[in-house]
């Protein structure tokens, strides 16, 4: 989509090939072209890329600069399973004294179903390298847990041999056959905080609950931008155990009656709302922008202490009776982006 916007001042291509050998030169081209000095990946695949870089840089083939670039924009790698796996999150969230769902890292049908019953129905299986929400199973009962682990499990019976075949094309920088877990639902609203970090050090960051989403567990289509102090507070000692640097998301959920946050997962990037807080006092671009131009970070984290509601971009496009008066975030300056959104989308219509 970042490529259909006006604002990209140079756009590099990517190999067809997924091997890390030929996505690394292209990446080394871009940074030594663009005299880069962070690295900000869009997506999962982009954070496991470069986590797989950073972690080999004896067979990546980058040289000195470009790798100093990767390292500045990661942070801390022993904590990078932490950053992009759901189980690993979790463990080192109730480490830190953060509440975590009820759950259990399982490996075979017998066991998720024994964990299951002793959680108690509904669950919910969980792959542990996902993102919005596909991963995710909603298990009414002991049958549908078979159903969705022997389903998950069909997809491994083959990776060594995929495995190695991945390895020898050099294919083998993407997580396969990562931990299934089984969990309790948290009964509450969810609340994401998306901020910006550098060596441990979240400079700021915002909060905004979901008010509706694209489909049940998956991403947020209108939100309200706020401050939870508890849950900024638990995203602040997630960074610093982390050494986290660049863009991070976590989301919560928050119990309807009282009660601590409840962590639910990290996303190692910006995320959807990540360019709102300009809207509420917490530019999270101009923070880093200050920071590398500075090398001064803030003596505490930024926060919000203003409210928005607001329809995210694409949902935006699309009329919602039921969400009269809030904001919509459509970017007219790119007229472009919006035109691309519309033809992928032909079920839109822009909103007046």
């Amino acid at each position: 989509m970042l490529g259909h916007s006006r604002y990209p001042f140079r756009l590099f291509e990517l190999p067809k090939s997924r091997s890390f050998r030929g996505l690394a030169k292209a990446l080394e081209d871009a940074v030594s072209t663009s005299g880069a000095r962070w690295i900000i990946p869009g997506d999962e695949q982009s954070v496991a890329l470069l986590q797989f870089l950073r972690l080999r840089r004896n067979v990546a083939g980058l040289s000195p600069g470009s790798m100093a670039v990767i390292e500045a924009s990661l942070g801390n790698p022993c904590f990078f399973d932490a950053c992009l796996l759901k189980s690993n999150t979790l463990r080192l969230a109730s480490k830190l004294g953060i509440k975590v769902p009820r759950g259990f890292t399982v490996t075979s049908v017998g066991e998720a179903v024994a964990r299951a019953d002793d959680l108690g129905f509904p669950v919910f299986l969980k792959e542990s390298f996902s993102w919005a929400g596909l991963g995710v199973v909603s298990c009414p009962d002991p049958i549908s847990v078979r159903q969705a682990y022997i389903v998950k499990a069909k997809k491994r019976t083959m990776l060594p041999i995929r495995d190695l075949f991945r390895s020898l094309l050099g294919r083998h920088w993407y997580p396969t056959g990562t931990s299934i877990d089984i969990q309790s639902p948290i009964s509450g609203q969810v609340v994401m905080f998306c901020g910006i970090a550098a060596r441990g050090h979240l400079m700021g960051g915002i909060c905004a609950t979901q008010l509706e989403c694209a489909y049940p567990q998956g991403p947020s289509t209108a939100v309200r931008i706020c401050h939870e102090p508890e849950i900024a507070a638990a995203a602040e000692k997630m960074v610093v155990a982390l050494g986290y640097s660049g863009f991070i998301s976590f989301d919560f959920i928050k119990p309807e009656v009282g009660g601590e946050p409840v962590l639910i997962e990290c996303n190692a990037r910006p995320v959807p709302i990540a360019h709102l807080g300009a809207r509420v006092g917490v530019d999270l671009g101009v923070l880093l922008a200050e920071y590398l131009s500075t090398g001064v970070l803030p003596a505490k984290q930024i926060c919000s202490q203003r409210t928005l509601e607001i329809i995210l971009f694409p949902a935006s496009l699309r009329p919602w009776p039921g969400l009269q008066g809030m904001c919509r975030d459509i970017p007219f300056d790119d007229p472009a982006l919006i035109e691309f959104q519309l033809a992928m989308h032909p079920d839109l219509a822009l909103a007046a």
